[in-house]
């Protein structure tokens, strides 16, 4: 049984694998005080000592303690002293509203009736229906659900998957760069 409460999120984050020097780029899916999950390209081993990155929450010696399908499980092996640093801090971060899974809502939401395809990075093209759209982002209507922080392809737009409802998804717009440095599927209709 898990000690910590874990909470999903969408957090850029780095990690640099000590034993080859390499640094590779990954999402922080969900976080406690134990530990992340990631989502990298680059599989690593089980026990692999890595140091990792996070977006705004800083810089933990950390060992991979498991691997999905599409995730890593990262275990913190920094002192109780700075997790417990990193608890206060993420705290804060949550009750200001600056992580992407916690944010305020910024802009109006409208309702939309319109269907689209989505294209995920594996190729993988869904049908969904639009339940609502506003300038950060839209919600959709559909079976699929692509991992958190996973770019898609929305018609001639960009997104970044944050956070699966009950029907489906919620997507924030990317930025361009963001886009072309992490999507390379082919184009949705």
């Amino acid at each position: 049984m898990r000690g910590h409460e874990r909470i999903q999120t969408v957090l850029d984050g780095t990690l640099f694998v000590r034993g080859t020097s390499t640094t590779l780029e990954c999402f922080v899916v969900d976080i406690s005080a134990t530990g992340v999950r990631v989502r990298c390209r680059t599989p690593l081993r089980t026990g692999t000592p890595v140091i990792v990155f996070i977006e705004g929450l800083g810089r933990f010696e950390a060992v991979t303690s498991h691997r999905a399908k599409d995730s890593l499980g990262i275990k913190f092996t920094c002192s109780e002293a700075k997790r417990q640093r990193l608890v206060e801090k993420f705290n804060g971060m949550v009750e200001d509203g600056q992580l992407p899974s916690a944010r305020k809502r910024m802009h109006q939401r409208v309702p939309s009736v319109s269907s689209l395809r989505l294209l995920c990075q594996d190729g993988q093209a869904l049908e969904c229906d639009v339940l609502d759209i506003s300038l950060q982002g839209l919600s959709l209507k559909t079976k699929g659900r692509p991992p958190l922080g996973e770019i898609v392809k929305v018609g001639h737009t960009y997104g970044r998957v944050v956070r699966h409802h009950e029907n489906g998804i919620a997507i924030f717009f990317a930025t361009v760069a963001e886009a072309d440095k992490r999507f390379d599927g082919a184009s949705a209709n």
